[in-house]
């Protein structure tokens, strides 16, 4: 064999480098190697542990630029004067429509001329980033308290919406029912409130208007909220129509897998709860018996708004 020549042993096969591989006896081919499923499935959740750790830190990067995006687009390009009052007013405004709310790029001589040496860029530096509010919509059943809370996340640019039922009934074990109270009901009440307020806490510091909806008990919320530190931010609304109102609107829900007439005495029961705890500190009671999502959803930014100017 030459100094520059490479035997590679294969079983009872030899190649040398530059000539066909002969083969003496053919070889009993190799198994396939089988991986557990159970292994497959702890990749896959890792995958998907690192696509969502990702995300966050994308959200978690962009938290200022949206907060200070959503005062640009809805209230003011500055604190007083509008796009109508800025020297390149119709520029900046067609850029702010085609970025949604978005000012990717503004020239501090932007305003130059109209407001001498106060720039664009140094009003932008004093523009307010308070914390988004955490709305907590409870009420009547059938008032609409899940359609409300979307509606009033969908005038927010990033928003969550948590409900509470929904967390309560992943209990896939032991699912203690409202209709039939007991001790462990109002266990598993709290338990699924104190995680709703763990989950507001996560969205809410992530930049995100959060909506914690449901049947939920105030006191319960409240201390929720206030073990992470989102009390001060809570906005609270409780839906309360009519009774006749709650219990056509009831009535007419084809969407339940049972028999909603069934709900009808734990309605009457909980009117009479709302009113008894009518005026309580920090909620606000709305008869949404004749308005149309949209008049409710304004109110209930009209409270918000009002909570922070008192805030503020």
């Amino acid at each position: 064999m030459r100094d520059d020549e490479i035997v590679l042993g294969v079983g009872d096969a030899s190649a040398v480098e530059g000539e066909d591989v002969e083969v003496d006896d053919a070889r009993t081919p190799a198994r396939a190697v089988r991986i557990p499923a159970e292994r497959e499935l702890d990749a896959l959740e890792l995958a998907q542990q690192v696509d969502r750790l990702e995300i966050g830190l994308q959200l978690e990067r962009r938290v200022v630029e949206a907060r200070l995006a959503e005062r640009v687009a809805r209230r003011r390009v500055v604190e007083r004067a509008d796009t109508e009052h800025l020297a390149d007013g119709p520029q900046l405004r067609d850029r702010c429509a085609k970025c949604r709310g978005r000012v990717p790029h503004v020239s501090p001589e932007t305003d130059e001329g109209a407001h001498g040496a106060r720039t664009l860029a140094d009003r932008l530096g004093r523009v307010d980033v308070t914390p988004l509010p955490v709305y907590v919509i409870s009420g009547q059943l059938a008032a609409g308290k899940s359609t409300v809370a979307k509606a009033v996340l969908d005038r927010h640019p990033f928003g969550y919406h948590v409900d509470v039922d929904g967390i309560r009934e992943m209990v896939t074990s032991g699912l203690a029912s409202p209709l039939a109270w007991t001790d462990e009901t109002s266990r598993q009440f709290g338990l699924a409130i104190r995680a709703s307020a763990a989950l507001a806490r996560i969205y809410a510091n992530a930049g995100f208007a959060v909506a914690i909806e449901g049947g939920i008990d105030p006191d319960a919320v409240e201390s929720a909220l206030d073990e992470v530190g989102l009390r001060d931010r809570m906005i609270g609304v409780v839906l309360r129509p009519r009774l006749d109102v709650a219990l056509e609107r009831n009535r007419a829900r084809t969407h339940k897998g049972f028999d909603t007439s069934i709900l009808e005495g734990v309605m009457r029961e909980i009117d009479g709860d709302l009113a008894r705890d009518a005026g309580r500190p920090g909620w606000h009671e709305l008869d949404s018996s004749d308005q149309t999502i949209g008049e409710t959803v304004d109110a209930v930014l009209r409270l918000a708004s009002a909570a922070h100017q008192k805030a503020g």
